[in-house]
């Protein structure tokens, strides 16, 4: 469902929209030092999008993706993770202060899904297709989890995400057997059919803690500790409203001044601080408590925030800008949205601190508590500080 903000606030108008540039810290070449593919390859299928960059603490910062293996391994049976098929996610973890290597390693994974989640303590979880891994500080597996798939609907997946204190992962799997449908003019006439089962695990062994089921998909979630903060889920879709769901299913609409309404631009959820999330969109950034206070409120009319990232009290969002392109080969004119530039907010300071011009169209970005930002954009993982 696509969205636009409604008239919330006045529009915060912040000065020095061109930022300079900051220098970065370090740079290294990812695919000559490390045998990384460049970050912009094509995305020719699911799996040459599966990779990212993320602070495991504030001193190391690890890179992932996933390859293809030159050569076809013998066939064997394959697990939930895609046993020894043909594709290998790969694994650094760099010193967030100069960029040397501290730890490489690889494991098997399908063609799908592949990522990995920061917990507290350098522990973090990697998931390899339909397996969940648990790993310490110093690289050791802790634990596992399958990510059954069960095969009774034509769309089926799971989500993970982790708090924004790190102290709760969320699981939602959901099964899809029919998606709502829509006249022109937006009115519903078919609900759709699906499932959605939610786990709340304990980090330090991945067992569930909690668990409920819902009769329609989440539109947008994003954890906040021992709840939710998502739309309706009385709907597969969202109608503009976000509430709080408990542990136990239930869902209380949020008392907030922020309102959305439904139109053609779409607006995403991501955790943001303790007790707090982040709506990015078209021209605006929102910061809100769990109680619908607003903390943050940045906007760009010639931003369309297409994702975004949080860790502590800084936020890093990326701004994409409507460029004219050309079909072929009649050569009518269109608009189309591209990757322009990385921002990163101080939200407690409520401040924005830096901009960086992308050099391609397709990056990974991470930020730390203490305000770093990594870029991997083409072969390069670049790392800039905040304060600098």
């Amino acid at each position: 469902m696509k969205h636009v903000w409604k008239n919330a606030l006045p529009i915060l108008m912040l000065a020095g929209l061109c930022l300079a540039a900051k220098p970065s810290r370090w740079s290294v070449d990812l695919q000559r030092q490390y045998g990384f593919q460049p970050f912009d390859r094509y995305v020719s299928s699911a799996w040459t999008g599966q990779e990212g960059v993320l602070f495991l603490t504030p001193e190391q910062v690890i890179v992932y993706q996933v390859n293809r293996l030159p050569e076809a391994p013998d066939l064997k049976a394959r697990n939930a993770a895609g046993g020894s098929g043909s594709f290998i996610m790969e694994l650094r973890v760099l010193s967030a202060r100069d960029g040397h290597l501290i730890h490489a390693f690889r494991l098997p994974t399908n063609a799908e899904r592949s990522s990995v989640h920061a917990l507290n303590g350098g522990r973090f979880l990697v998931r390899t297709g339909n397996i969940l891994y648990l790993y310490s500080a110093e690289f050791t597996e802790l634990a596992h989890k399958t990510l059954t798939i069960v095969h009774s609907a034509p769309r089926e997946n799971w989500q993970i995400a982790v708090s924004p204190s790190r102290a709760q992962v969320v699981l939602v799997h959901s099964q899809i057997f029919h998606t709502p449908q829509f006249l022109m003019d937006g009115t519903t006439i078919s609900e759709g059919q699906s499932k959605t089962d939610v786990e709340f695990l304990e980090p330090a062994t991945l067992a569930t803690t909690k668990t409920f089921s819902l009769d329609h998909t989440l539109a947008v979630w994003a954890p906040v500790d021992d709840f939710l903060i998502t739309s309706d889920p009385a709907h597969s879709y969202s109608h503009g409203e976000l509430g709080l769901l408990d542990d136990k299913g239930k869902w209380t609409a949020l008392k907030s001044e922020v309102k959305i309404e439904a139109h053609d631009c779409p607006f995403d959820l991501i955790p943001a601080g303790h007790h707090s999330v982040a709506l990015l969109g078209c021209g605006r950034v929102l910061v809100l408590t769990a109680e619908g206070n607003v903390l943050y409120d940045h906007s760009a009319v010639d931003c369309r925030f297409s994702s975004a990232t949080a860790t502590g009290d800084y936020l890093a969002a990326q701004c994409d800008r409507y460029r004219e392109a050309t079909t072929a080969p009649r050569g009518s004119s269109f608009t189309v949205a591209k990757p322009d530039h990385i921002e990163l907010h101080d939200v407690n300071r409520r401040k924005r601190l830096l901009s960086r011009k992308f050099r391609t169209q397709k990056v990974s970005y991470a930020v730390s508590e203490r305000g770093d930002v990594a870029i991997a954009d083409g072969p390069t993982l670049t790392m800039l500080g905040a304060e600098e």
